[in-house]
């Protein structure tokens, strides 16, 4: 009987081992190469996470306030209330940081909490978190109201909710066109905020504003980027070129484009300053943040380097025969170069990199 069992067994493992599916070659192939792939895009994404916390550990240069400076503009004591705790952080991940402080007041029933924020890297999309910025604001009923104002020459934004006998205040303002302070209380009265505000040192915001702005790199002169661009690359004449400065929320980005055509050929060309996004490159530049290198019968893509400088290479063979090229260089982490070729191979957009000066980057800012 037992002979029988251990018969019985040993011909089903066998047989399901004769029916279960033995991966390829090619398959155990292709799992190996996703998992470098993960393996790989992690090590990147750690190794970029590590660097901007290093780039976050020094606060002389890296043009965000000093969450020390801010923490020491922060009343002893607000619209009668003690300060009961106070406290800072500079803070963020691949290449986005901001600095704040925050103090709150206590005693009885009232409460105070007040925050000054430095969007820093995030100065230009700041206006995004906060909906008054962009809008004007009047709404009032039974409960309470909500509007925007003017106070001393600044914008604000002040809400009044009442429930159950209990009365929630807040009051924002932006300072210099960046720093946001926002004071919320519970059983402290409108007009109390508005004291507690004016009482506020908000003229040393304004200073180190300043000095932050000085700090900061001169976006370049699209004129300058414009007169990088060549003539003609491989035998395309350039058409068409342009330049621009645009600034809006704070955001500031300078660029030059061109394109270069001969009949269904075709390269386009631009060189941007990213300016106050040059923090946010590894977003802009996704490719940044990992190690790629795949290729099948359509084409490749990889990152590799030029001159030093990291780059990023795709090749593709579309349905109706059609290739598409792209070529991408950050120089500095600051200035991005993007070609996109129409039937034109590779090295055709490598020929037009090396027809641009990159050194003229490097004296830039």
């Amino acid at each position: 009987m037992k002979r029988a069992s251990l018969l019985g067994i040993m011909l089903l493992v066998t047989g399901c081992w004769l029916v279960w599916p033995i991966p390829s070659q090619a398959q155990i192939w292709k799992r190996l190469q996703q998992k470098a792939e993960e393996a790989a895009k992690q090590k990147a994404e750690e190794k970029a996470a590590e660097e901007a916390e290093e780039a976050m550990a020094g606060d002389s240069d890296d043009g965000i306030a000093d969450f020390r400076k801010l923490k020491a503009l922060l009343p002893e004591e607000a619209a009668g209330l003690p300060r009961v705790r106070a406290e800072g952080s500079k803070g963020g991940a691949f290449g986005i940081r901001t600095s704040k402080a925050e103090a709150f007041y206590e005693e009885g029933d009232r409460s105070l909490h007040i925050e000054i924020v430095d969007p820093g890297t995030l100065q230009g999309f700041a206006a995004l978190g906060y909906s008054w910025m962009q809008q004007d604001i009047d709404q009032e009923d039974e409960d309470g109201y909500e509007r925007t104002l003017t106070l001393d020459g600044r914008r604000a934004y002040e809400k009044v909710t009442r429930y159950d006998g209990t009365i929630e205040a807040e009051l924002s303002t932006v300072v210099a066109d960046r720093f946001v302070v926002s004071l919320e209380g519970t059983n402290v009265p409108p007009e109390a905020l508005r004291e507690v505000l004016r009482s506020m040192d908000l003229a040393a915001l304004e200073e180190m504003a300043k000095e932050l702005g000085e700090a900061k790199a001169e976006l370049t002169d699209f004129r300058v980027l414009k007169e990088m661009l060549p003539e003609s690359i491989d035998g395309l004449e350039r058409v068409e070129a342009s330049g621009e400065r645009s600034s809006a929320m704070g955001i500031q980005i300078s660029q030059a484009s061109a394109t270069y055509r001969d009949g269904d050929r075709e390269v386009r060309l631009k060189i941007s300053d990213m300016g106050s996004m040059q923090h946010m490159m590894g977003f802009a530049a996704a490719w940044m943040r990992q190690e790629i290198d795949r290729e099948n019968e359509r084409g490749y893509e990889r990152t590799t380097r030029y001159q030093g400088y990291p780059a990023y290479e795709k090749m593709e063979r579309l349905e109706d025969g059609t290739t598409h090229a792209t070529l991408q260089v950050v120089v500095r982490d600051r200035y991005m170069i993007e070609l996109e070729g129409t039937n034109v191979s590779m090295d055709v957009l490598r020929s037009a990199l090396e027809q641009i000066d990159l050194s003229r980057l490097e004296g830039e800012g």
